[in-house]
């Protein structure tokens, strides 16, 4: 539970001054590097399991007692009888990709909400056939079909044109 040699990179991605004192200071990584020590159980047990995990995800904190997003990449090395020795790997700071995801969900679900919320009919269908792939309540309820019978189909096909041939005209 404790490192045995880091490189400068590391050190200084974690706030230390140089790998030695990373090494010095950190005496339980469960409990001073993961925000949450079960992922350290996690990786332990996909690490017994099959020898290495890949992009293994989780918050890690830094020197400062600030926190950031890393992916590991690691593998067991065994000894002859196969007990396991220690870990080597690598860990990459992806607190910025992890921000943009949480902001992309955000909006997605702000816009998710504006969409099916309107009092305005709106509705998103494919241009090459003009299938309906999302429509919100409004769009039902002005047609009057339920949501399977008009998620898939055409306009042409649920016969709500007037005139049929203004739709090619999309």
């Amino acid at each position: 539970g404790r490192f045995l040699t880091v490189n400068p990179a590391l050190a200084q991605m974690w706030g230390y001054a140089s790998p030695d004192e990373l090494v010095a200071e950190i005496t339980d990584i469960a409990s001073q590097v993961y925000a949450d020590s079960s992922q350290r159980l996690e990786f332990a047990r996909r690490m017994e399991e099959s020898g290495e995990v890949r992009g293994f995800e989780y918050q890690s904190r830094r020197k400062d007692g600030s926190w950031m997003w890393v992916s590991e990449n690691a593998r067991a090395v065994r000894d002859a009888a196969g007990t396991i020795l220690y870990y080597e790997g690598n860990i990459q700071d992806i607190t910025e990709r992890k921000r943009a995801e949480e902001a992309l969900r955000a909006s997605e679900t702000r816009l998710s909400t504006i969409f099916h919320a309107s009092p305005m009919p709106i509705v998103i269908s494919r241009i090459r056939d003009g299938r309906y792939t999302e429509f919100n309540d409004a769009f039902q309820n002005l047609i009057g079909y339920t949501r399977e019978e008009i998620f898939g189909h055409t306009a042409r096909e649920l016969n709500i044109w007037v005139v049929p041939e203004q739709r090619d005209l999309l």
